[in-house]
């Protein structure tokens, strides 16, 4: 391609003489494309810097010689053949059905050099194709593209608004052609990143591979020249043969993918729970510092007791093993002392998020079919749903003080369930994923073993305990004798205040999801966290930009985890490592005693570099979904390389592929589930919501991203009636059925869906955001004062729209709790306050706030101080009560 996309000849005579070659390559190029190539190694530069390795084809002689035999040495055949072989390497290295490959025009027309140079070749690469099947597709798009290859493909771009990126080619990323077929010489300029170059002489069929030694490894290349071949052969050996039952993976390669890939196995305390794990470091470490929340703090002895208490109490009202106790509590101490009570009784907490919607709670507390709620009277009036008892743990304190502070005598059984944490659902309604205690204290000595806590260490427990990524915050440090340092409630989406609670409270290690950890590392304060020394990541896709900004602001260890909440917290680990040039952070290797295969459509093992399917197994793997018999057969399935009775692999429906030294990256996923901001989502059960809407008729639903690294929930909607709802009323609605997070930031009215040629929607063709202002319910009103210009640009460069009048909510803009405190930040310079985020939220339109921050109002008498004092005598008198109540026992 020029450097330049000007034509040689105007564009407007060019459509004038081309009409019919400009309807078939628009007919053919439209509906979003994603470019088609090899995964790369390393990441691109910002500006095309190709670097040219080549790697000498050395192509079996049997298959030279059937290619060439098959295709009657017809030129033009050969061509789409090796096109076939191509796209079908592609799609099994990339799992994209959807595949583009570029080749240079025929040199017969060579003239017309001046109007065009290459043409695209899409091909949809489906499993259940058969090789004769995908190579007459190819040989008709080849004929096709010929007769209309006078088109410019630069005017192709541009037409179809297809960025055109400076460091790389904008459909495609590989180019096949045949020297004295394909005229390479029109490909010099071209910003791709493999050349497939074929000579075809005496009877054999020789070729190179020219490559980007920017992008890739030497390995990577050869080994793809050995699939390609291995492709190649077996197209024409076997043409009615389906693509999906093509098995390329040696038997040598077989042993390293199951075997010297998931060597995990180490012993651990199979008979143990992490209630007797904790125990024992409680009888270690009596006095040293337990919890700590604000100025109040508990020590293990402590804990332990009040703990104990609370699990008399419970098993007293018939909680014991595979009973499911719900917690419904902030983050708080008696959060703490709830859950190691119920594990004590032998049962399994569910825990319950204090702001979900009405509706979300009836259900899941209807499927647990919980006997006991742990609550806060505060939080009682919210339980709408009957429960057969309600256990307020403030007005009750009390009673449960009068139990027995020793350690209840009968832990519960290993295969025994720990926790049940509901999730998204696709059907629409959350589902319970239920994990036992063996695979919960496999997962905590493993991190004791790889990252060792010692007394000394304080973690800030920041996670909402309605994820299992806060499993291990809760456990790790009370098993180690370290500090669960625990953060207020709310403050783990105020990146400020986390990182002066690291600072203040001299943290040690803490765990981020990646759009938090953006946040973080950009807080003036992170300077000061000194005793910082290992941050977790996951919840995610952690990108290598956001890896090296780490590195460079914070002098510690960075661990990127993965695992669904199925297999037990994390399964998958990886030490980050600074200054390498990685095109993506791997999630890393199987933890211990648990086991990643990458497989195909039918189980089988995909090869080293190939996308596959992820699955889970080992000791991590859960017992399956509360009341879903159906879900779990389906999801949950035997482990045939297993030699453990009853194991089982968990499949993920997350696509991967293995590096040649074992490593495992995340590529993306097969079906609409997204992690956003760290929230495990499932688009459809948004999509259901949306759809009982009486005006909706059609919903669509996608995590679109706004701005680099920045996306939110959009949902496209067909509406049954001309009289549209309006997106207050929308969000709204949502609001009685979702919780906050799942909640569309976007509605966008389509007159119909766009759709494939099988019927289903066409997601790549949804339109994409525009920075409008969305139709609120009230009217646009212009900021009147500098106060309200100001607060208003800064509202449009956070939440990327056009206008924002003074009147609108910032949350019906499309805000959300994280661009609050990115908001927040910018608010604190421009206007030098002290701003606290709760601010934000009493006064959410640019009105409200501009009035508030140019009051010059009367403070108005605080009492906090007598308060506060108040609180810690109070505190003061409950401690001596209980050391009086455990010296009389004794």
């Amino acid at each position: 391609m020029r450097d330049s996309l000007e034509p040689l000849i105007p564009a407007a005579l060019v459509d004038a003489e081309l009409t019919s070659e400009k309807r078939y390559w628009l007919d053919k190029l439209s509906g979003g494309i994603a470019p088609s190539g090899i995964p790369a190694d390393f990441r691109r530069d910002d500006v095309f810097a190709g670097r040219t390795g080549v790697f000498v084809w050395a192509i079996p002689r049997e298959t030279q010689e059937l290619v060439l035999r098959v295709c009657n040495n017809n030129p033009t055949l050969v061509l789409a053949s090796l096109i076939s072989a191509a796209q079908l390497c592609l799609f099994r290295y990339t799992g994209i059905e959807d595949v583009v490959v570029g080749t240079p025009i025929h040199e017969e027309h060579a003239d017309l050099a001046a109007l065009n140079k290459i043409v695209p070749i899409r091909t949809e690469v489906a499993g259940a194709m058969s090789f004769r099947e995908l190579l007459l597709s190819v040989k008709n798009s080849l004929s096709e593209a010929y007769a209309n290859q006078k088109y410019p493909f630069e005017r192709i771009i541009e037409i179809l608004s297809i960025a055109a990126p400076p460091n790389q080619c904008p459909l495609f990323n590989l180019v096949v052609l045949i020297d004295g077929i394909n005229n390479r010489a029109n490909i010099r300029h071209l910003k791709h990143d493999v050349t497939l170059a074929f000579k075809i002489g005496a009877g054999r069929l020789s070729g190179e591979i020219e490559y980007n030694e920017r992008l890739f490894r030497p390995e990577t290349i050869e080994s793809f020249a050995g699939h390609y071949a291995g492709i190649l052969g077996a197209m024409f050996e076997s043409p009615d043969g389906k693509v999906e039952e093509l098995d390329l993976v040696s038997d040598d390669e077989r042993i390293r993918l199951i075997h010297d890939f998931n060597s995990t196995r180490v012993p651990y305390p199979r008979t143990k729970t992490v209630r007797e794990l904790f125990e024992e470091q409680a009888a270690r470490s009596p006095m040293s510092v337990a919890v700590s929340l604000d100025d109040e703090h508990v020590t293990y002895e402590a804990l332990n007791a009040r703990a104990n208490q609370l699990a008399h109490y419970l098993a007293r009202a018939g909680v014991g093993p595979d009973v499911l106790a719900a917690l419904f509590l902030e983050r708080s101490i008696d959060l703490v002392i709830a859950m190691l009570a119920v594990v004590k009784a032998g049962g399994a907490y569910i825990p319950l998020d204090t702001d979900w919607p009405n509706e979300r709670l009836a259900s899941i507390l209807a499927d647990a079919d919980s006997p006991m709620v742990l609550t806060h009277e505060q939080f009682r009036d919210k339980l709408t749903t009957a429960a057969p008892i309600v256990c307020c743990l403030d007005s009750n304190r009390r009673n449960v003080a009068d139990e027995s502070g020793d350690n209840p005598s009968h832990p519960a059984p290993t295969d025994r369930l720990a926790y049940v944490i509901f999730t998204s659902g696709s059907t629409g309604k959350p589902k319970g994923v239920m994990v036992n205690h063996e695979g919960l204290c496999n997962h905590m000595v493993w991190m004791q073993r790889d990252y060792p806590l010692t007394p000394r260490d304080r973690v800030l427990q920041k996670t909402p305990y309605t994820f299992d990524a806060s499993v291990w915050e809760f456990y790790l440090p009370l098993l180690a004798g370290g500090t669960l340092v625990m953060a207020k409630p709310g403050g783990h989406l105020d990146s400020g205040y986390m990182t002066r609670t690291a600072r203040e409270q001299s943290i040690s290690v803490i765990q981020l999801v990646p759009t938090m950890l953006d946040l973080f590392i950009e807080e003036e304060a992170i300077e000061g966290c000194t005793a910082l020394r290992t941050v977790f990541c996951g919840g995610e896709a952690l990108t290598p930009e956001l890896q090296d900004r780490v590195f460079a602001r914070l002098d510690a260890e960075l661990v990127n985890l993965y695992g669904p909440t199925e297999t037990t917290v994390q399964t998958v680990v990886w030490k980050c490592e600074r200054g390498v040039r990685s095109r993506l952070v791997p999630i890393g290797r199987p933890i211990s005693n648990s086991q990643v295969y990458l497989l195909d459509r039918l189980m089988n093992n995909v090869p080293i570099g190939m996308a596959g399917e992820l699955y889970l197994g080992g000791i991590c793997v859960g017992r399956g979904y509360l009341n879903r018999a159906d879900l779990t057969a389906e999801r949950f399935l035997p482990d045939l390389l297993s030699d453990a009775l009853g194991a089982r692999l968990y499949r993920t429906s997350d696509l991967a592929r293995y590096t040649h030294e074992g490593v495992v990256e995340y590529l993306g996923r097969l079906d609409h589930q997204v992690k956003f901001r760290g929230f495990r989502i499932e688009l459809e059960e948004i999509e259901a919501v949306l759809n009982r809407h009486p005006a909706i008729r059609g919903a669509i639903v996608t995590a679109a991203e706004y701005a680099p690294g920045q996306s939110h929930l959009a949902a496209y909607l067909v509406c049954r009636k001309r009289s549209a709802p309006t997106f207050t009323e929308l969000r709204n609605y949502a609001q009685e059925s979702l919780p906050n997070y799942m909640i569309p930031s976007t509605f966008v009215l389509l007159r119909s869906l766009p759709l494939l040629p099988n019927g289903k929607v066409n997601r790549r063709a949804l339109p994409e955001m525009e920075a409008l202002r969305p139709e609120l319910e009230v009217g646009f009103v212009s900021p009147r004062n500098e106060s309200e210009r100001i607060l208003a640009e800064i509202w449009k460069e956070v939440l990327q729209v056009e206008r924002v009048g003074v009147l609108d909510n910032f949350f019906d803009l499309g805000g959300h709790s994280l661009l609050m405190f990115q908001m927040h930040a910018k608010l604190r310079k421009e206007f030098d306050r002290d701003l606290s985020t709760i601010d934000l939220f009493k006064y959410p339109t640019v009105s409200a706030l501009a009035e508030y921050l140019s009051s010059e109002r009367e403070e108005a008498p605080s009492f906090t101080a007598e308060e506060e004092q108040a609180r810690k005598q109070r505190q003061a008198i409950e401690r001596r009560r209980q050391i009086a109540n455990e010296a009389g026992r004794r």
